[in-house]
């Protein structure tokens, strides 16, 4: 898989939305920037599983407990042998498991389905390749995860996403992708679309692959507007060039001029010391963060003001989850943060790496630390229903769904009003009267 340019698609949204981002960022030292985390990790080896099983007219399945290298910069994907060893210290490696497998399958399936649907033979997809909404520009191509094309009927870009972090359908990402791919047939299909794949959306309901279709005039319109929003960040760069000195009042005009908070900030690398993050968020919250924190009582006449903070109550956390992380990367490079400190998080014994499982058990066997080979292993465990449900033939998965399955009542939660799910009705009269809109909560 190919790494990202300057303004690739993935980074649309930020392009779009705030033009001084890379500027910003290009201020980060080395070890603040081109952090990989955990969930992105896992996201690529789920890419790369998912291209595989394409490539090699496979099932996910297949590749159960398979390990998987990152390597590089970049973290390409390598599958290594069956049976292979555990890699030694300092590799960066995963096992494939059962919920890897389920989000990879959910992908596959749907994409073998399309291409029966549409007539197109699986070695004609387009598997990682790039991309470029502005094909002028050499700053903005990007890699699509898969491109069916059904000439000339449909164009189809697939946009996998692992997270839990709902993705809406309709995409700057998804666009800029579908935009590069139409460019490059000289828009010589009929219709136009985006779907999305996200097994792991935190609303159930958007679990399903989503499509959104867009015509050419739509594509055109769009790049247009994004061209537009590049040539801004164009702007912005060589305005920061002039300005020396993050305290002078020239880099909080330019701060002011090309920085704009929103949802955009979620993984951005700069998002812990943008100030028109911070600005946004001491507004909202009517806190300043220069004085010494301190408790917030609410009462229950206090309505108006816990629904103005539940409203900002996503972007605080993800602010202050990028705030953590920024400190955490610098202690680890060597620097101090007044009032914290670095410590070893709690695990649990695991096996010593650097031996197969064949290896492990016949150690152990033969130093009679076991002598029944049976009760090292724990008893298989039954797949999830979904996973039994893809082992059954397409025309009596109805059938099976009916016998076996359901879906579980969810725990109750709170969400914002356009959230798509259906609101629980409350099971008691609200009979606190509201209280008076002259009676302000001063938070600092």
């Amino acid at each position: 898989m190919s790494g990202h340019t300057k303004r690739s698609p993935s980074k649309a949204k930020r392009t779009i939305h705030c033009s001084g981002n890379l500027a910003l960022v290009g201020t980060l030292p080395d070890h603040q920037i081109n952090i990989s985390g955990e969930a992105a990790r896992i996201g690529t080896c789920v890419h790369g599983l998912i291209e595989k099983c394409l490539k090699e007219r496979k099932e996910p399945a297949e590749f159960l407990d398979r390990i998987v290298e990152l390597v590089g910069d970049e973290e390409g994907f390598t599958m290594l042998k069956p049976n292979a060893k555990t890699p030694g210290p300092g590799r960066v490696f995963y096992v494939v498991n059962s919920e890897m497998i389920e989000g990879a399958t959910v992908c596959t399936d749907y994409v073998r389905d399309r291409c029966l649907e549409l007539g197109v033979d699986e070695a004609a997809l387009q598997l990682e390749t790039r991309t470029n909404p502005l094909p002028d520009r050499d700053d903005t191509s990007g890699t699509a995860d898969v491109t069916i094309d059904a000439w000339p009927t449909v164009l189809e870009v697939l946009d996998f996403k692992n997270g839990w972090i709902v993705v809406e359908t309709k995409t700057d990402q998804g666009i800029a992708y579908l935009l590069g791919k139409a460019i490059e047939d000289d828009f010589a299909h009929e219709r136009y679309m985006v779907t999305i794949v996200q097994p792991n959306a935190s609303d159930p309901e958007l679990r399903a692959p989503r499509s959104v279709e867009y015509t050419r005039e739509e594509l055109l319109e769009w790049q247009a507007m994004y061209r537009a929003a590049v040539e801004r960040c164009d702007e912005a760069d060589a305005a920061f060039a002039k300005v020396n000195d993050a305290e002078s009042p020239a880099f909080r005009e330019w701060a002011a001029k090309y920085l704009k908070a929103g949802e955009h900030c979620t993984f951005c690398e700069a998002a812990a010391i943008c100030p028109a993050k911070t600005m946004l968020h001491q507004a909202q919250a009517k806190i300043d963060f220069a004085d010494e924190p301190r408790t917030i009582d609410f009462d229950s006449r206090r309505r108006r003001e816990i629904s103005h903070i539940m409203k900002w109550a996503p972007h605080f956390a993800s602010f202050f989850k990028a705030v953590a992380a920024y400190a955490q990367r610098e202690m680890e490079a060597g620097f101090d943060i007044d009032g914290q400190k670095l410590v070893r998080s709690k695990t649990n014994r695991v096996l010593k790496p650097g031996m197969t499982e064949a290896e492990i058990v016949a150690a152990i066997l033969k130093g009679k630390f076991v002598t029944d080979k049976g009760k090292l292993y724990a008893a298989p465990a039954l797949k999830s229903g979904p996973q039994i449900e893809k082992l059954v033939e397409p025309e009596r998965r109805k059938e099976f769904e009916a016998a076996f399955l359901h879906k579980p009542e969810g725990a109750l939660t709170i969400a914002p009003a356009d959230d798509p799910r259906p609101a629980v009705p409350r099971g008691a009269a609200d009979d606190f009267d509201d209280f008076d809109a002259e009676d302000e909560m001063d938070f600092g």
